[in-house]
């Protein structure tokens, strides 16, 4: 096997420096829609078209450490806009793609209050978006402002700069605020070789991505685009819409272009088996995917076995498939599995809980009690639950303009992640998050828990289940309440439906 061969440029457009300079003409990304290819960007191109993004950014004022907000779909303008931030020494903010362009819209909201809260220098839309301009407090440009050709540019040497602003998950406040992670060049580069090592990515020839994830997400960012760029890799990448409409163009993509490395969360995977048929599977080739990236949410037995089953005659190899734990704190990945091992699960509690692998060499994970000080205190024994913290290379430098919420989230050089879960024999398992525990009459029962008694229920949707809590005033507690969707019109066939949902959870030791 040939060692992965890394440039050792020390930030992101410094690697696309090198590359462009070392394989100009090598595919770094293409871009299909149902099933053709729309565009397609060497590394070279990638730098020409960023290049003149950061020209124009300039021109328009852009100073040093300038947040660059990006609402753009998985594109050639997402690429050159993202890097093109980079180089005009501004720091890229990727957030969810627009879906109209109407004052009323809640994305529309929702991005011009994240423009204001981080005082943004620009805001990069498709073309087709721009009617909504005069909601923003700062520019809007999109790929008809570019100049025809660039200015003089020279990639950032500082490594650590930040290089990165990314949303957690769950942070919609109509304020704006939210929880914006930065990632600096040294820590984003340290974590996508750290992947490139564990996924043992041996030749440039050899493996190929297709993602469909969004790039405005860290899955599909770093997993499907930084991770890539440091070894000259190439990927092709769908729109995350065509997914969700059409999962089957996932599988069309892998078979068409002979992929070894994809992913997505467990629900993907289960709405990949539930809505492709079994002869439209047969017709796939699956047989060169050796890696098939699992995480995000709860990883469940039934979603990836159900995929598993749908797509052996495909060629697919059960084994492919990886589940791991990250968060975007550390920049994704915090744990891997061997490869080729496939997925194990623990089955000696009342649910699964999936074997996430160990962490990733130089990363460590402890689990301790809610008043564990990680260096005055040793941590749980094994199998005890806990609070998941890490320590690590990849760590951000901190939430931006949350000096408060930083101090409280990472300590003595720890992440503290708020899930919860334990190890055995070196490996990570998840159990819930500490945060979201439902307390109904003193006990404490993990959402998960009942959303996975749930998702059996025949006629829930692949994903579309939550457990919540609502505080009753007359018990002075929190009561259960569960959420599903399902494709029931008939009220009789409904109220069967709820009745099995509410069989299923009081299975669980829960009414509802």
């Amino acid at each position: 096997m040939t060692p992965p061969r890394f440039t050792t440029a020390p930030t992101l457009t410094a690697v696309l420096a090198a590359q462009a300079e070392q394989h100009p003409d090598r595919p770094f990304v293409r871009f299909i829609r149902r099933g053709e290819q729309t565009a397609a960007l060497t590394y070279a191109q990638t730098w020409e078209l960023a290049a003149r993004w950061a020209t124009l950014l300039r021109e328009r004022g852009l100073q040093p450490g300038d947040p660059v907000l990006l609402a753009l779909p998985n594109s050639p303008d997402f690429l050159g806009g993202f890097y093109g931030a980079l180089l005009a020494g501004g720091i890229p903010a990727p957030l969810s793609p627009l879906h109209r362009a109407a004052a009323a819209d809640p994305g529309v909201r929702l991005l011009a209050a994240r423009a204001r809260s981080l005082r943004a220098a620009a805001v990069l839309l498709p073309p087709e978006m721009a009617g909504v301009a005069a909601l923003f407090p700062c520019p809007v440009l999109t790929r008809d402002d570019l100049p025809q050709s660039p200015g003089p540019i020279a990639p950032s040497l500082d490594p650590e700069a930040i290089a990165l602003i990314q949303y957690t998950s769950g942070t919609t406040s109509a304020g704006g605020s939210g929880k914006a992670v930065q990632l600096s060049h040294r820590a984003l580069l340290w974590q996508t070789r750290a992947i490139s090592d564990a996924l043992q990515l041996v030749d440039r020839d050899e493996d190929s991505g297709v993602s469909w994830l969004p790039l405005s997400h860290d899955m599909g960012l770093i997993g499907f685009l930084l991770t890539p760029s440091i070894h000259a890799g190439t990927v092709t990448l769908l729109p995350t819409e065509e997914f969700i409409l059409r999962p089957a163009s996932w599988l069309r993509a892998l078979s068409d272009t002979g992929a070894s490395i994809t992913g997505g969360p467990p629900s993907a995977y289960a709405l990949a088996a539930l809505r492709v048929k079994e002869a439209e599977a047969a017709t796939y080739d699956l047989s060169r995917v050796r890696i098939a990236l699992v995480g995000a949410e709860t990883i469940s037995p039934a979603a990836l076995g159900a995929f598993a089953d749908k797509f052996r005659p495909s060629g697919f190899r059960p084994a492919a498939l990886l589940p791991t734990y990250g968060l975007a704190e550390n920049g994704l990945a915090v744990t891997l599995p061997p490869l080729g091992r496939g997925p194990r699960f623990d089955t000696d509690s009342a649910r699964a809980h999936a074997v996430l692998g160990p962490p990733l060499p130089g990363i460590e994970v402890r689990i301790v009690d809610e008043t564990g000080a990680p260096l005055r205190r040793p941590p749980l024994p094994e199998r005890a639950i806990g609070e998941i913290i890490v320590r690590s290379p990849s760590l951000m430098t901190g939430y931006r303009d949350r000096p408060d919420l930083t101090a409280a989230t990472v300590r003595d050089g720890w992440l503290w992640t708020g899930d919860l879960g334990y190890l055995s024999d070196g490996e990570l398992r998840v159990t819930g998050r500490k945060k979201e525990l439902l307390i109904v009459g003193g006990r404490n029962f993990a959402p998960e828990d009942l959303e996975a008694a749930a998702a059996g229920v025949p006629g829930v949707r692949a994903g579309k289940v939550a457990a919540v809590a609502r505080f009753d005033e007359h018990l002075s507690t929190d009561e259960a309440v569960l959420l599903a969707e399902c494709g029931l019109s008939d009220p009789a066939e409904r109220a069967a439906f709820r009745y099995s949902l509410r069989l299923a959870v009081a299975a669980a030791g829960v009414p509802l």
